[in-house]
Parts: structure tokens; sequence; C-alpha cells
């Protein structure tokens, strides 16, 4: 009767283990497609720079060709341009450049939204 429950608790812990490793590998395998992804979208001259969903088939994009970057609507029926800027106007910026955080930005909203609420860290407690 040992044996069988022995048997029991190592078939749960191997099922266990092994849906660990599935969750571990799904999670690489989608961040190796994201970094391949990522590479293919960007050429050699040619950079997309910011893209936005406006619906499902509508997109506004951002991209740099050589010394231009060019703001176009991208829809179902075409490709239209909107703007066309020198790429100096657009100085290149890192990838890994840190943007603030989403608690950092709540709490400025909610600073401006209600101003009787303090906020440890705002810009109106440093004044005072």
């Amino acid at each position: 009767m040992a044996l069988k429950d022995f048997l029991t608790v190592v078939q749960l812990v191997g099922s266990l283990i092994g849906v660990v490793l599935i969750i571990f590998l799904a999670y690489w395998c989608t961040k190796w497609l994201t970094k391949k992804y990522n590479s293919f979208s960007s050429g050699k001259h040619i950079k997309v720079l910011e893209r936005c969903m406006i619906s499902q088939d509508k997109i506004l994009v951002l991209s740099r060709v050589k010394d231009k970057v060019y703001f176009m609507a991208i829809t179902a029926q075409g490709v239209t341009t909107i703007d066309t800027w020198d790429s100096a106007e657009f100085p290149e910026t890192e990838e890994n450049e840190s943007q603030p955080d989403f608690a950092a930005i709540f709490k400025s909203k909610l600073a401006s939204q209600f101003p009787f609420i303090k906020v440890k860290g705002s810009k109106e407690e440093d004044k005072q």
C-alpha cells in the first residue's frame, strides 16, 4: 500500500514539474519570437519608430527612412503619407530608455485631479 501512495505522489510531482516546464518554455519562446519579430520589422535603412492602432484596420506609423521621418496612416485601402520631417528633428533614442512607471503617472494624475490629497514625493510637497 505504501508503494502505491509513493507512486501517486511521484506522478503528481512529475505532472507539476511538467506543467511548470511547459509554462517556462512558452514564456521563453514568446520572448524569443518577439525579438525575432522586432528585428524583422526594422531593416537596415528603414526603422519603425512608433505604431499606434486606431482601430482594427487603421494604424498610424512613424518611420525613419535614411534622413527622413514619415508619419503615415495605414488602412485596408492603402497607405497615406501625412507628413514628412528631417531625421534631425527626431534624435535617436535608446530602446531601454526609462519611461515613467504606472505608479508615478497615477500619483501625478491623482494629485492634479484632487489637490487636497497630498501624495508623497510629489512636486507640490517638495516645494513646501
